[in-house]
């Protein structure tokens, strides 16, 4: 929930959470992005470990959404790039394979 309103999702929908400027969002595939106030580690914690994989230290990406991976960037399969840290890529890559 938000100071605002409650969102009721399943964990499939969310492409993946960001934290930017400490503005923690959930981002849909249908476009829509909600705010939430919760840390990026309690969001991650509260979503299935096996389906989400950190690809930057403030980005969280569903593992199923993922098209690519490239050096410095995953594609999404809505077609969003997000960065990828080189901290992050073997992490990510690893996560992949085991999804």
């Amino acid at each position: 929930s938000t100071p605002t309103r409650a969102v009721s999702f399943l964990p499939d929908e969310v492409t993946h959470v960001d934290s930017l400027n400490r503005v923690r969002s959930l981002h849909f595939a249908n476009g829509e992005s909600v705010p939430i106030d919760m840390t990026l580690a309690a969001i991650v914690e509260a979503l299935p470990c096996d389906r989400f994989a950190y690809c930057h230290r403030s980005i969280v990406v569903n593992l199923s959404h993922v098209r690519q991976v490239a050096a410095q960037e995953v594609v999404l399969d809505t077609g969003e790039r997000l960065p990828v840290s080189r901290r992050r890529l073997a992490e990510l890559r690893e996560a992949l394979a085991n999804a």
